[in-house]
């Protein structure tokens, strides 16, 4: 398969698969593809089962005053491996920087680094993702501006990171970029980092948007930003399992806002370490192993853990809301060991066993 190769600076926007650039396409590391023309895509993937391999530069044109910076890659058919670095073009007086990758169809595996362009207002996105499949393994991140870009936008779906998305910083003063925006709900599940960019205030990590939303997180998973999801639709924020324990050292409610089901997985191993206030109606389900270092607090009504076969080691407080129980526990097998305290809400129960289970107390349990 002879395709074509990019071993030095071409100052024009590359069509994978023309009779100029045949696929496969590899841009060495010396290869560098950086249109000279305002505005211009550095790479345009537009051929089903067309491929590239990028291991050394591709950037989209800088923006003038009415332009904004190029899209480093726009892929919509084809698939593309980074292995190095693509950004979207800078923006230039007072235009937005450019997309880094505009992900429409096609497939994207991301080893490198894919950022935002730089803009005099707005960084550009990082990833823009309306379609296709991502595969993230490296960092995405959204450009500096004004108001910093996004570190990758999604109209909905699934997103899996096993990496690091941060949103661009924002200059002058001003507002960093959001780490993962969805526009329209979706899921995300964690394995890496997400951030929310450097501003005057730091960013959220994850803005969910109007749809129901769930965020799964894996131990190792680490957020440096607010996670918000809008409460009008079901939310759902999952502690899952693996190898090793978690730490969700944020409170919910506060840097985990809009979620008004919380779960810890069978088989998995997590400790809550800030200050939690689930909403009414909400609830926070313990079917795997918990250890409480903090403080929760039921909402109106509600306990403040519900097990569910599960393991409770509390060392910190745990609060019914008005009327319920601190700790409801709904089947035989679930387990509590308290040197904390546990009280209920207003006219609630201490701890409340539907159906029996196993109680060790060294503190204080009180209605």
């Amino acid at each position: 398969m002879a395709g074509s190769t990019i071993t030095s600076t071409v100052t024009q926007s590359v069509t994978l698969g023309s009779g100029l650039y045949p696929a496969p396409l590899r841009i060495t590391p010396t290869g560098e593809i950086a249109p000279s023309s305002y505005g211009a895509t550095g790479l345009v993937g537009g051929i089903s089962a067309a491929y590239a391999l990028n291991e050394g530069l591709i950037s989209g044109g800088l923006g003038s005053a009415s332009i904004a910076g190029g899209i480093g890659v726009d892929l919509t058919a084809s698939s593309l491996t980074n292995d190095a670095t693509i950004s979207g073009g800078h923006g230039s007086n007072g235009s937005a920087g450019g997309i880094g990758v505009n992900l429409a169809g096609g497939s994207l595996l991301n080893q490198g680094t894919i950022a935002g362009g730089a803009g005099t207002a707005t960084g550009g996105i990082g990833v823009a993702f309306s379609s296709g499949s991502l595969a993230n393994y490296g960092t995405i991140t959204g450009g500096t501006g004004t108001t910093g870009g996004a570190g990758l936008y999604l109209v909905s779906g699934s997103l899996t990171n096993s990496s690091t998305i941060v949103g661009g910083a924002g200059t002058n003063s001003g507002t960093g970029g959001i780490g993962v925006v969805f526009h329209s709900g979706g899921t995300l599940t964690d394995t890496g980092f997400i951030g929310g960019g450097s501003g005057s205030t730091t960013a959220d990590a994850v803005y969910f948007g109007s749809g129901a939303s769930q965020l799964i997180l894996v131990p190792g998973a680490s957020l440096s930003g607010a996670v918000v999801a809008v409460a009008a639709f079901s939310n759902m924020l999952e502690l899952a399992s693996a190898s090793g324990t978690g730490t969700l050292s944020g409170g919910i409610g506060t840097s985990y806002r809009g979620f008004a089901t919380i779960t810890v997985d069978t088989g998995a191993s997590w400790t809550l370490s800030g200050t939690s206030t689930l909403s009414a109606g909400g609830s926070l389900t313990v079917a795997g192993t918990m250890t409480n270092t903090g403080a929760i607090t039921g909402g109106a009504g509600g306990s403040g853990a519900d097990l569910a076969d599960g393991v409770l080691t509390n060392g910190g407080t745990i609060t019914g809301g008005s009327g319920g129980p601190g700790v409801f526990d709904e089947f035989a097998a679930g387990v509590i060991a308290n040197s904390g305290t546990i009280t209920g809400g207003s006219s609630g129960i201490g701890v409340l066993f539907a159906a029996g289970g196993t109680l060790t107390n060294s503190g204080v349990i009180a209605g």
